[in-house]
């Protein structure tokens, strides 16, 4: 039991170590330590080595347990073959390996996820809610402030984390960009995208648990104003149609409550057929350019163009199945020019599964967010966090513009909601007494 608590603690304090990533991002720079940039692997690693010594000392080897196990076995196995397959590729070792400790370590943390609560009881999985909802509004709230500080006081916040205006870039451990002379405000994070996806998961997770802890009006209004407008503030328009997206589904429904099965369902089919439809061919992109041309250039007709040279690149049947090798194409971190790869930006999740583990990949990926979606959905009194909308917004808007692996800490945030609804509906957890 003592085991068990300590791993909860650490998981609490990953969470918080998630939502200030940035500024551990800085210290990695600031101190030239190049191990801290590989933190979350080696905390990932610890709160596994603590699973495994809990199933280990677990003696009735219970279904739950032996669920578990056979997760960790079945993810195991399935890289293995990724491994051989992309070395079969002639791909180098230390390309896959990189690409290994991305999508590793995302599914091993969320098998892990569901051990810690699986395994608890329904008052310490009500603990661990209280606990999690507190530390993502309170650094969310933070997060807000400092977003606001750097879109009104944009040179004061480069100068204090070394970059000189003009010089963006991810060589001081954040990565800043401007657009329109403005700063793509990144908050308490390492870029704009993972600090408006966060803003969008905390505005969620505010109207979602307001009945359940009380919270007293105007905060509640006040809260939900600035975590809307630090969405914007961000200019990632991802976020933001995710913010229209939400609205809608939340206010068109109440009005139709009959009819609010289908009307959330044809919206979420309707918006992936979109999104789908304007990465693959060039139509939206030639509507939106007639408002706006550079942005219709740089967030449609490049992903369209980097989408089709990718595509293009699956010459055989294993390719489409299986994809072109681990780390074949994506061009952050590693510079794979070093070992002759000419890499393309695989900065979707669509076109990052398709790359790297083929349309089998990319199929399981969505069928899983589906069931686990349709799910909660089904069983949304238990989902008290509102995972089910976060979600669909990963599954049918996020999908085709943002890539899930490789948008830490969201992608941590996002498993650990939709973990801790499933489980609560699992064990049929009633959440109406946790804010009395």
């Amino acid at each position: 039991m003592k085991l068990r608590n300590v791993q909860i603690n650490a998981l609490l304090i990953f969470l918080i170590l998630c939502c200030t990533s940035g500024i551990l991002g800085l210290l990695s720079h600031l101190f030239d330590f190049q191990l801290l940039r590989l933190w979350k692997e080696v905390y990932i690693a610890l709160l596994l080595i603590m699973t495994l010594a809990l199933q280990i000392h677990r003696q009735d080897n219970n279904l739950k347990s032996l669920l578990t196990m056979r997760m960790l076995i079945g993810v195991t196995i399935f890289f293995c073959f990724e491994i051989i397959y992309s070395m079969y590729l002639s791909l180098p070792i230390k390309v896959i390996i990189y690409q290994l400790k991305i999508d590793f370590f995302v599914i091993v943390f969320a098998i892990i996820c569901w051990d810690i609560m699986i395994q608890n009881s329904k008052v310490g999985i009500i603990n661990l809610f209280k606990k999690n909802v507190y530390i993502l509004l309170t650094l969310g709230f933070i997060n807000a402030l400092a977003i606001a500080f750097e879109r009104f006081f944009p040179h004061t916040f480069t100068n204090l984390i070394g970059l000189t205006w003009g010089n963006w870039g991810s060589n001081t451990g954040v990565k800043v960009i401007v657009s329109g002379g403005h700063i793509r405000s990144i908050g308490l994070l390492s870029t704009f995208v993972a600090s408006g996806t966060f803003m969008l998961i905390c505005l969620i997770l505010l109207v979602e648990t307001r009945k359940i802890f009380q919270m007293n009006y105007y905060f509640h209004l006040l809260l939900m104003t600035l975590f809307s407008v630090s969405i914007i503030m961000t200019t990632y328009k991802t976020a933001i149609i995710g913010l229209v997206f939400y609205s809608l589904v939340k206010v068109i429904p109440s009005i139709s409550k009959k009819y609010r099965a289908k009307i959330i369902s044809i919206s979420a089919v309707a918006t992936f057929a979109v999104f789908l439809i304007s990465t693959h061919f060039y139509g939206i992109n030639n509507l939106v350019s007639k408002i706006n041309e550079k942005m219709a250039y740089n967030s449609i007709f490049l992903r369209i163009e980097f989408h089709r040279e990718i595509i293009n690149q699956l010459h055989s049947v294993p390719e489409v199945l299986f994809g072109l090798g681990m780390g074949k194409n994506g061009v952050f971190g590693l510079d794979k020019s070093v070992y002759h790869i000419k890499s393309l930006p695989t900065d979707s999740t669509y076109i990052y599964l398709v790359s790297n583990y083929g349309y089998i990949g990319a199929a399981l990926v969505i069928l899983i967010i589906a069931l686990v979606t349709i799910y909660l959905f089904k069983n949304e009194i238990y989902d008290i966090v509102g995972a089910r909308y976060i979600l669909i917004y990963t599954m049918c808007i996020e999908f085709f513009y943002n890539n899930f692996f490789a948008d830490f800490p969201t992608n941590i945030i996002v498993i650990l909601l939709a973990v801790l609804s499933t489980v609560s509906s699992i064990k049929n957890i009633n959440y109406n007494t946790v804010g009395h």
